[in-house]
């Protein structure tokens, strides 16, 4: 293995440790990852909600938002289908627990890795058609779900995919699709994990319903399935 070590501006690493009184090597560090501004760098160190984008720039999430309010009103089952790593995870349990807390009616599917393998299955979509579900939302998976997408739409379900893996070309016909890697998403932060995308979801159904101030609560459990998923 070949290491190379950057070697940043020493004028840029000064300036930035006087700016916010910092060491020299924590300067060094914030230089090479990208946060040679002072204003970026302290939003950094120190982040809050102030400096998260507007959750309404992702594309089809006042769409998402307003499909999920009726599922509630009907009192409409909803599925919340998941993947089996520490992302996929955690962002079930994020989305139900927000969900619940807004009066619906939920159930959940994480598939077992061994057995079911990666991505939605149709199986599962029809068992949760006979078993009542209207509303399927996917969370870390679905976005080239294009034949399991169809199957739900044949049996009268709306799917939300949310996701943050690449999309191809075209997308599942699915209701409405969450992804800031969409070519069509002016979503700044392409960067989220899944359970960021499904975090955006659940601050905006927040921000609709006053119940803003129990975010903080959540960001625990988004923090671990980021960090596992990087």
């Amino acid at each position: 293995m070949l290491w190379k070590i950057a070697s940043p501006d020493p004028t840029a690493v000064k300036a930035l440790a006087h700016a916010l009184n910092i060491s020299g090597t924590i300067a060094t560090l914030l230089v090479n990852r990208g946060f040679a501004d002072a204003l970026t760098a302290q939003e950094f160190l120190q982040p809050s909600f102030d400096c998260l984008a507007d959750p309404f720039l992702m594309r089809d999430l006042k769409k998402a938002i307003e499909r999920i309010h009726l599922a509630i009103e009907r009192q409409e089952k909803i599925l919340i289908y998941g993947d089996y790593d520490v992302d996929g995870t955690t962002a079930v349990v994020i989305l139900r627990k927000a969900l619940d807390m807004m009066g619906a009616r939920t159930t959940y599917h994480i598939p077992r890795r061994f057995v079911d393998g990666y991505g939605m299955k149709a199986d599962v979509v029809e068992q949760a058609a006979n078993d009542g579900v209207k509303l399927i939302i996917s969370v870390d998976t679905g976005i080239k779900a294009f034949d399991v997408v169809e199957t739900a739409n044949s049996l009268g379900l709306d799917c939300i995919i949310t996701d943050h893996h690449v999309p191809d070309s075209r997308l599942p016909r699915a209701f409405a699709i969450l992804n800031p890697k969409r070519s069509d998403c002016p979503y700044p932060d392409k960067n989220l994990c899944g359970v960021g995308v499904t975090f955006k979801l659940i601050q905006a159904l927040f921000r609709q319903t006053d119940k803003e101030r129990y975010l903080l609560s959540f960001l625990k459990i988004v923090a671990i399935g980021t960090v596992a998923d990087v």
